[in-house]
């Protein structure tokens, strides 16, 4: 009889880019404040005191055994985009945003749990503020 259409109404379709937005403006006060942690300056260091790849690989294999990815990402931006430090809050911010996006684009749960696991501590503070170290 009745033939029902959904469409998705537009906070439907802006959702996941609103809440990514607010998270985002949060993160960046925060990260703004954040101080570097030892092992945080030496995942720089071993990126940007590398003179090449392969003295890079070198010095990874000597660093506690920490995977490549996060130092090979700060040692490609530290030799062909900047030497700034500050840099690195701003690779972790975007990796962190475009991570929390994904989720809330994708995953398969109502609005509501999905803002509330987007803000909780671990999400929001612990994988978002404090840099990565050895989770890459």
């Amino acid at each position: 009889m009745f033939k029902l259409s959904y469409r998705k109404s537009l906070w439907d379709e802006f959702f996941p880019y609103t809440i990514a937005l607010v998270f985002l403006t949060l993160s960046i006060l925060l990260i703004i404040n954040h101080e570097y942690w030892h092992d945080e300056v030496r995942a720089w260091l071993l990126g940007s005191e590398s003179a090449n790849l392969s003295e890079f690989v070198d010095n990874m294999r000597d660093s506690e055994g920490n995977p490549y990815l996060w130092s090979g990402l700060l040692y490609f931006i530290s030799h062909y985009i900047t030497d700034n430090l500050e840099s690195m809050k701003v690779v972790h911010i975007v990796i962190s945003t475009a991570s929390i996006f994904l989720f809330l684009k994708f995953a398969p749960f109502n609005r509501v749990i999905k803002t509330l696991f987007v803000f909780r501590y671990f999400p929001f503070y612990e994988y978002n503020i404090i840099l990565i170290r050895t989770i890459c």
